[in-house]
């Protein structure tokens, strides 16, 4: 391959890379909001549940048709098409009124986006990279995923439990444990540890 096409298909893995970060660090960070959306919308647990585990369903079912349609038409119309659909489910979430309204533009909005252009962005980074394919591709993923992991791990120790915020005697011990055990100071230190083992594994 020659050094004009290499630089190019290292493009297109920095661009996969976003894709993928952007698609599911906004699928699995849902957590964050969980608490929000059970009190604005005054909705169960098993109701708000719901949004994620209809997201990841479409994600999925979404992903074995995208790559068959993305062998006929190319993966620009269908990574394009999924990236404009999660955008706008996002977006449309965003300004939702109702559960149904987070229903529709998350978890289908977004999961059905997610699907559309993992699968073909993701395999169209193999086409560029004849010699060490598997080593890049799982490279890629490997680097998504610790992404991902660190972002929902962060979100959920930081965090306070639901449980907290509609309890103030329970505030009260959660901020007193918390100091008493130092979670914040052991959470940066495990960080940093996470982040220098990332970069001795690259």
């Amino acid at each position: 391959m020659s050094e004009g096409l290499r630089h190019r298909g290292w493009i297109v893995v920095f661009g996969t890379f976003l894709l993928v970060l952007v698609g599911f660090g906004s699928l699995y960070s849902f957590g964050a909001f969980f608490g929000e959306l059970s009190h604005d919308f005054d909705a169960g647990r098993a109701n708000v549940s719901l949004v994620f585990a209809l997201a990841t369903a479409f994600s999925l079912s979404a992903g074995a048709l995208s790559g068959p349609v993305a062998d006929r038409v190319g993966p620009r119309v269908t990574t394009g098409f999924g990236a404009a659909l999660a955008a706008a489910g996002l977006w449309f979430a965003g300004s939702a009124q109702s559960l149904m309204q987070i229903y529709l533009a998350y978890a289908v909005g977004l999961g059905l986006g997610l699907g559309c252009f993992y699968v073909p962005a993701v395999a169209t980074v193999q086409r560029w990279f004849v010699r060490r394919r598997a080593r890049e591709l799982v490279r890629l993923i490997g680097h998504a995923m610790i992404v991902m992991h660190e972002t929902v791990w962060r979100v959920e120790v930081e965090e306070k439990p639901d449980t907290v915020w509609d309890r103030p005697d329970l505030d009260r011990l959660w901020v007193r444990l918390s100091e008493d055990y130092e979670l914040r100071e052991r959470h940066n230190a495990l960080g940093r540890k996470l982040t220098l083992l990332n970069e001795s594994a690259s």
